[in-house]
């Protein structure tokens, strides 16, 4: 049945327990019904306590001396509750800095040993099983499957984890993985279903399907993803089903842009980057059908957020247009690197996401000062904030008579009124200087090290601890030591080295001015500012002048209101300008990730700040 032998030497050269444990310690026994009994005892609600049960558990399960089908059967038994313990301690890890907290690490670290100990019980029953075939020949590939299917399943989760954690993935990961597949290809089981022992129950995926997901999310630039993100795309590849498949490699498929060798231990990767010369063991997965969901999905999205008719539509929640473009750009374009970076020392200061840059952008000013200037240049005279805010006009109140004692007391004098009144500037000039105060390193700045430099980007050094906010996808500002202007720059990716973080950043634009900006409704009235900025035209590139907004409430076609304070060019060096309040309409998004969008615009109409409504701070 099985007859490929360099498989099955590798196989028996990994490295693997040795079976000479008669019973388990923790039961004292080595039935399966014990073991049931030990696992009915364990709090399955608390996954820390469990945890440590199934840490000194499974190890011992690789160490049986028992039948190839009795080992079987106990690691089947502990499969659904360290699934389910697994799903708890990822809560703990998951959504955190980057170098995790001391806690936090240990148990990343107890989930991923759970995980390998549970693979490695798997490798050693197939390699019983692929050494003693058994007398039933079609048990013996049933089983087989099996083991293949949990042990694949073992290292697609640690892997998944791993990026999830911008941890590199081991080579010896990669090597177990391709050739657990390749023993499922000459064992003719790859495009089998699986059940589990002894049941009809049939388990997700077939090995090819759940080895294709593997190399798609690998070769989905995973460092330049979120958490959150790289969940959604394994979700969107387990709902996929039978539209993924893979096939020897064939140099005239322009569908698929990456190759794995079966036969080797390094990742997925374009056929000129693979070492080595092609051979027979180069195997591509099938990308048609996944190329034609996503392009058709990008047209109807980006034109009402609405996903089309595909197998990709039921998945709660859908792939943002980000996620789909982002997919799209790995999978089907091939990257090359437009300019040589080159190594360099010293530091740069950053700023992290778009409330702190916004901030040092606009002369170290609050967004709810930055606001508040428009009512110095004359915002609706005689109406409220409240009012202001929406856009709503009150009656203008009839003028006092001239035999009013009270005319010309201070609350009776219309806000914003250009009529006599006592002057209160100095009083507003402390009230902003004092609010300013208050905002001292509520928006920090950092020195991090350089590790390398080009025009349009940057590799840093993150050593020690990390900001909460710095992922894959952020927003940053950037001032070289001989810079005036903050740099805009995007976290393109993320990895983890040793005692530090490297980040690679990309740069947007040289300077941008903070603007605050308001969607317009139908009826004339409009939200209230959201923080955003305004980037110049790129002449190099061709590219015109572009909005930065948040990820989640502006939308290409949208109407919006910016507005732009009298002093905001102070802090770019300018001469003093006047304060600009603009409807303008969002045109094409050119870039988006979990954090922000960048839109390019056209206007609508200038409006003039004598008839400008007063911003409200979000």
């Amino acid at each position: 049945m099985f007859s490929d032998n360099d498989s099955l030497n590798l196989l028996l050269a990994l490295k693997l327990p040795s079976q000479e444990q008669a019973q388990l310690s923790f039961c004292h026994s080595n039935k399966p019904a014990a073991l049931q009994d030990w696992l009915d005892q364990l709090p399955h609600t608390q996954a820390r306590v469990i945890s440590t049960h199934f840490y000194r558990a499974l190890p011992e399960l690789a160490r049986l001396k028992i039948p190839v089908t009795q080992r079987i059967a106990l690691l089947d038994s502990v499969w659904d509750p360290l699934t389910y313990c697994l799903t708890g301690l990822a809560k703990d890890f998951l959504n955190q800095p980057v170098i995790l907290p001391e806690a936090a690490r240990k148990t990343a670290t107890l989930a991923q040993a759970l995980q390998k100990h549970a693979s490695q019980g798997w490798l050693v029953a197939l390699r019983e099983l692929c050494s003693n075939i058994l007398n039933d020949e079609a048990r013996c590939r049933a089983l087989m499957a099996l083991c293949i299917h949990r042990a694949l399943t073992s290292h697609a989760a640690f892997m998944l984890r791993s990026w999830q954690l911008y941890i590199p993935v081991p080579p010896s990961l990669w090597q177990e993985a391709h050739l657990l597949y390749r023993i499922a290809e000459a064992a003719g089981i790859a495009r089998n279903n699986v059940s589990r022992p002894d049941s009809d129950l049939l388990l997700v995926g077939n090995i090819e399907q759940i080895y294709v997901r593997i190399l798609l999310l690998a070769s989905a630039r995973p460092n330049q993803l979120r958490q959150d993100e790289l969940g959604q795309v394994w979700q969107a590849l387990i709902g996929l089903g039978n539209e993924i498949g893979l096939q020897p490699y064939d140099a005239t498929d322009n569908n698929s842009l990456f190759v794995a060798d079966i036969s080797g231990d390094q990742p997925p990767a374009h056929p000129s980057r693979q070492p080595g010369v092609k051979n027979t063991f180069w195997r591509q997965p099938a990308m048609g059908a996944i190329q034609r969901f996503i392009s058709d999905m990008l047209p109807a999205t980006a034109a009402s957020e609405a996903l089309a008719e595909n197998p990709l539509r039921s998945l709660r929640p859908p792939l943002s247009i980000a996620l789909l473009r982002h997919l799209h750009q790995a999978w089907y374009v091939l990257a090359k690197r437009r300019d040589d970076r080159q190594s360099t020392q010293g530091h740069i200061e950053v700023t992290i996401g778009l409330s702190n840059l916004h901030y040092h952008l606009s002369n170290k000013t609050p967004f709810d000062v930055f606001l508040e200037q428009v009512d110095m240049m004359g915002g609706k005279t005689g109406q409220s904030r409240s009012f202001q805010q929406r856009g709503i006009q009150l009656k203008t109140a009839a003028p006092a008579p001239a035999d009013d004692p009270w005319s010309t007391a201070l609350d009776a004098i219309p806000y914003g009124s250009s009529g006599k009144g006592p002057d209160t500037s100095k009083i507003d000039a402390a009230i902003r200087q004092h609010h300013q105060g208050e905002y001292q390193g509520h928006h920090p700045t950092y020195q991090v090290p350089l590790l390398d430099a080009s025009e349009n980007g940057y590799c840093l050094e993150w050593q020690g601890e990390i900001p909460a906010q710095v992922k894959a996808g952020e927003l940053l500002g950037l001032k070289p030591d001989t810079a005036r202007h903050w740099r805009i720059g995007v976290i393109r990716w993320v990895q983890q080295t040793p005692g530090a973080t490297q980040l690679g950043i990309q740069i947007l634009a040289p300077l941008a001015r903070p603007v605050a900006l308001a969607t317009i409704h139908k009826t004339g009235d409009f939200t209230e500012y959201l923080r955003g900025l305004q980037l110049p035209a790129q002449r190099l590139s061709n590219q015109p002048g572009t909005l930065i907004t948040n990820a989640v409430s502006f939308r290409e076609s949208y109407k919006v209101r910016l507005f732009v304070p009298a002093t905001s060019g102070a802090n770019n060096g300018n001469t003093e300008k006047a304060a600009i309040a603009q409807s303008l309409q969002l045109a094409e998004r050119l870039f988006s990730t979990g954090a922000f969008s960048q839109f390019t615009f056209r206007p609508i109409a200038t409006l003039t700040s004598e008839s400008s409504q007063t911003p409200v701070k979000k």
